[in-house]
């Protein structure tokens, strides 16, 4: 049987680098992307253990697709494993991780920048970790955020608990800039607007298209749906004071 494959037809395929090193026996992924202030996710399931990952406790994945049969890929994600679960009965092997921002998560910080402003922190923080720094320049020192209290964020009782990642997203929030990591680069930038064009989700063929939708999963939580009351109580150090904020909402329709 022959034929001729219609151009117009997407020819997907799906491709994972281990170390730098194509994987084979990749069976599927999966990638959640997050808001701009946590990690992106992925999930690769291979059909054996790759000679290449026995014994390497490092492993850094990225994850690529293609849509013209494989001339030309995107990756979807770059990051590092956290977890490896093996399935020696069905003989498959499950990586699952985050993106680049783990580094930044996981590493603890104790230094001062009271004379530095956001972007240059931001610059030395990516190059310790060896990222690229897409960075728009800011002009306030951070010491002026706080006012006689202006090394608030890393010289308290907790300092021992804030990462590189908690300092970078306070400062975003002050400058209210967005701040992620998209492969191997740190983004600290004002809000971009957005000129995606909407998804139409199309389950059975209308007038309109075709189908372009395989799948469709919804999900609620019913214990999140009711009304919720959340409390939050901070030490304000320069009035020495407590300060509680209470906020609620009213629920859900059931």
């Amino acid at each position: 049987m022959s034929g001729v494959l219609d151009p117009s037809v997407r020819q997907s395929r799906l491709r994972v680098l281990a170390n730098g090193s194509e994987v084979a026996g990749v069976i599927e992924a999966s990638v959640s992307s997050n808001n701009h202030f946590a990690a992106d996710c992925f999930r690769v399931t291979l059909a054996a253990v790759p000679t290449t990952l026995a014994g390497t406790v490092d492993i850094t994945l990225d994850v690529q697709f293609s849509l013209d049969g494989g001339a030309s890929f995107t990756s979807l994600v770059q990051g590092v494993v956290d977890l490896l679960d093996l399935d020696p009965v069905q003989g498959t092997l499950t990586l699952t991780g985050r993106d680049l921002t783990a580094a930044l998560i996981e590493t603890r910080t104790q230094d001062t920048f009271a004379n530095q402003t956001s972007s240059e922190i931001a610059t030395i923080l990516a190059g310790r970790h060896g990222l690229a720094a897409n960075v728009t320049a800011t002009t306030t020192p951070v010491g002026r955020y706080w006012e006689l209290e202006h090394d608030r964020l890393l010289l308290n009782d907790f300092s021992r608990a804030t990462t590189e990642w908690d300092l970078l997203v306070e400062l975003a929030q002050h400058e209210g800039f967005d701040v992620w990591v998209s492969g191997t680069a740190l983004y600290f930038q004002p809000p971009q607007p957005s000129n995606a064009p909407q998804a139409v989700l199309r389950p059975v063929a209308t007038t309109a298209g075709p189908v372009n939708v395989v799948s469709l999963r919804l999900e609620r939580a019913l214990t999140l749906a009711g009304a919720i009351e959340v409390t939050v109580k901070s030490w304000h150090s320069r009035l020495g004071t407590a300060c509680v904020q209470t906020a609620r909402n009213g629920g859900w329709p059931r």
